[in-house]
């Protein structure tokens, strides 16, 4: 994400493009940039390669542990599942700055994923078919576990 938003007034209307914010300068638009550097953008980054280096480690890590503990017939708690239900969901995630440019949009919903390709469209319906089903059939698995009474 990022670019520029043309606003009227206070009111947003879409992303500009850098030929857009051309044509409004030779237009004789007035543009108010903000005062930022560079250095202030790169500093406000999602991150670095280092930290999510370490986020895909200690993921991967932590995942490894519950799989491990559950061949092993040790417990594995509830919330832990959960953990490892959704970093299976967010290994999918991700690719669609791939296929989407936001800034041909004018105008789009939160989750909008704009006008795809076939090929695409066809990997998009297979992951929301496959997706889902593995990620409820980790939260199946507890299904199996032992509830403790309320004395335990």
């Amino acid at each position: 994400m990022g670019g520029f938003m043309l606003f009227v007034g206070k009111q947003p209307l879409y992303p500009l493009t850098l030929d857009e914010i051309y044509s409004l300068v030779d237009a004789g638009y007035t543009i108010d940039f903000p005062d930022i550097t560079e250095d202030e953008i790169i500093d406000r980054s999602n991150g670095d390669v280092l930290s999510k280096g370490l986020v895909i480690l200690q993921t991967g890590w932590f995942v490894v542990q519950c799989v491990a503990r559950g061949v092993e017939r040790l417990p594995v708690t509830k919330l832990e599942l959960v953990m490892v239900g959704f970093a299976t969901l967010f290994v999918t995630m991700g690719y669609e700055d791939y296929y989407v440019d936001l800034t041909a949009e004018k105008a789009f919903a939160t989750f909008y994923a704009g006008d795809l390709e076939v090929k695409p469209v066809a990997s998009a319906a297979l992951c929301a078919t496959v997706i889902p089903i593995i990620f409820g059939a980790i939260h199946r698995i507890a299904w199996l576990f032992p509830f403790p009474t309320h004395t335990e």
